[in-house]
């Protein structure tokens, strides 16, 4: 009689935290305006819960977003250079 061995069910792996990151739409987001603004684009873009056109919306909005921070960066900087130029000259 042949020796016949039991079917070995494979083991489930543990699910992937960073895989189910990447599926929450909610998280992305607040990465893209609370930490990375428009280098994070690619998240956006790799991640499967977006579909195209909500990719295309998302990318939009976020770009317009930083050059609005970035455009309110470069005014403080001129705000700023011009009130400690008008104290330092009187």
């Amino acid at each position: 009689m042949p020796n016949i061995e039991p079917v070995k069910q494979p083991t489930k792996q543990p699910p992937d935290p960073f895989d189910r990151w990447m599926r929450s739409k909610t998280l992305i987001l607040l990465v893209q305006f609370l930490v990375t603004g428009i280098l994070g684009l690619p998240l956006i873009w790799v991640s499967p819960a977006f579909n195209r056109t909500e990719k295309w919306f998302w990318s939009i909005v976020v770009s317009l977003y930083t050059l609005l921070l970035v455009a309110f960066a470069v005014g403080t900087v001129v705000w700023a250079i011009t009130t400690i130029n008008q104290i330092t000259n009187g």
